[in-house]
């Protein structure tokens, strides 16, 4: 932003750098939400936990749902512009 040949295209820069910076914080979410997940489908894997905590396990799987989904979609459409284009997403996450 503080070059000299940026005048003629600020607009289009700042939408872009707005638009970088939201990716940016989306795929860090995107990374924190992963390993969880990891961890907690491990756990909520097993029978006997599933039946000690029945409330949590209706939660994970909700959130196992979300993140299934989300991961389909991602692999039918790869392009990070548009994996992160939901502004609903990085608040899912």
């Amino acid at each position: 932003m503080g070059s000299k040949y940026v005048a003629e295209i600020r607009p289009a820069v700042e939408v872009w750098e707005k638009r970088l910076g939201y990716i940016s914080d989306c795929l860090d979410e995107w990374l924190i939400f992963q390993k969880a997940w990891m961890y907690l489908e491990n756990i909520f894997n097993a029978a006997d936990i599933v039946a000690q905590l029945p409330t949590e396990a209706k939660q994970f799987v909700q959130v196992d749902k979300f993140w299934k989904d989300t991961m389909a979609r991602t692999k039918k459409n790869p392009l990070v512009t548009d994996a992160c284009s939901s502004e609903a997403l990085l608040g899912r996450f």
